[in-house]
């Protein structure tokens, strides 16, 4: 009999992804720390009631916001935003949307596909 292989969905992979990249910065800044606290993630996705929908809308949760928000204005940049993907993956019409105005805004915004181009681009963001 031949063993069960599990096979990933894309949005299980792109999670498993994100909370590699978010345990690697909590790694490096601990709770006494400020900058510990300005990696945040905005709730923004999954199947959803109509009710739901319409009350994410009012309470201001845009879709394509990105997956994480990094506060930490560095190299010109007011902050940092970061969309995951899995390598096959795809923005979203909306996702695109938003990257533009946060661009427009003085914003970095990356589309990362794997965790060593997370590592790269949060040791070149963080050097002062």
């Amino acid at each position: 009999m031949k063993p069960f292989l599990h096979s990933q969905s894309p949005l299980h992979k792109e999670a498993t992804l994100q909370m590699r990249c978010v345990r690697y910065w909590r790694t490096r800044y601990r709770p006494n720390q400020d900058e510990y606290y300005l990696l945040y993630k905005v709730h923004n996705e999954g199947k959803k009631s109509k009710y739901q929908a319409a009350r994410d809308k009012a309470l201001g949760i845009v879709a394509g916001a990105a997956d994480i928000n990094i506060d930490l204005p560095r190299h010109g940049y007011n902050g940092l935003r970061i969309e995951f993907k899995t390598l096959k993956g795809k923005q979203t019409t909306q996702q695109k949307r938003v990257q533009i105005a946060l661009e427009k805004n003085g914003y970095l915004y990356k589309v990362i596909q794997t965790f060593e181009d997370f590592v790269e681009l949060i040791n070149w963001y963080l050097q002062d």
